[in-house]
């Protein structure tokens, strides 16, 4: 028994698929799998992949062959994804998506972890997260967006939202990264406490920590607002400053830190 299922998508709005049978094979068919094997992208793991793909070995349907090749498209990861089956191998090519269409990921206000924690909760979670190439769509990043949530729902918030926006290191650049933002509950700047800053520096800085007090935080914008400020802060500043954050909640109150 041989069979092809080819995958071609532009964007995620559009898929069109074509199969070509070599046999009189229904969907329903079994066949047994001794081996799945992926190639064409060797930024994922054989195991990673077939986490993603939701198959195993033994017995198995076409249909079920054909399904998991839809998984793996539905991911935003792969331009096209095809399989073949030789006797009980079974092997599926992959197409990389083009890199402009992939984003490295920001956290913006995500206050009670640093991007390391956040990472490596999501790879555990994610077989095909990685923090450095994420769409903008599809299943892998609606999977981040939901295991975000049920991290802030450890933290004792019950219903939080959260958002992604592709966003610019350059004002009226083309998008460079993907933020994921809580939108819900909001996170607010309770107070900032600038740590071995020169006075010069404190007096410079102290309008612009004011109008950053109070306000929805975002790590994009506290780091632009300072530079605004004085270009020089991010190397007078030895240390990080201290910042409290306070949401419609008390019991939600945390503090952080971030390096300028």
């Amino acid at each position: 028994m041989r069979y092809r299922l080819a995958c071609r998508f532009s964007g995620l709005s559009a898929l069109f698929l074509s199969v070509t049978a070599f046999a009189s094979v229904a969907f329903t068919q079994q066949v047994t799998l001794s081996r799945i094997n992926f190639e064409g992208d060797a930024t994922y793991s054989q195991q990673e992949l077939l986490a993603a793909a939701g198959l195993k070995l033994g017995p198995s349907t076409q249909q079920s062959v054909q399904d998991a090749a839809q998984r793996l498209n539905d991911t935003g990861l792969f331009e096209e994804v095809n399989f073949a089956a030789q006797g009980a191998v079974l092997t599926y090519t992959l197409k990389p998506a083009t890199a402009s269409s992939m984003f490295p990921v920001k956290f913006s206000n995500f206050v009670w972890w640093n991007d390391r924690e956040l990472d490596s909760a999501l790879r555990k979670r994610i077989p095909l997260y990685r923090a450095d190439q994420l769409p903008p769509a599809g299943s892998v990043h609606d999977a981040v967006v939901e295991a975000l949530k049920d991290l802030l729902i450890t933290k004792g918030i019950p219903t939080p939202a959260v958002i992604s926006l592709l966003v610019t290191s350059r004002p009226g650049g083309k998008p460079d990264a993907q933020a994921f933002q809580i939108t819900s509950p909001s996170i607010r700047v309770h107070s900032f406490v600038l740590q071995q800053s020169s006075p010069a520096m404190q007096s410079i800085l102290k309008n612009p920590i004011a109008e950053l007090t109070g306000q929805t935080w975002d790590e994009t914008s506290f780091a632009s607002t300072l530079s605004s400020a004085e270009p020089t802060a991010t190397r007078d500043i030895s240390t990080s400053p201290s910042h409290s954050f306070s949401t419609p909640h008390p019991q939600f109150r945390t503090a952080a830190s971030m390096s300028t």
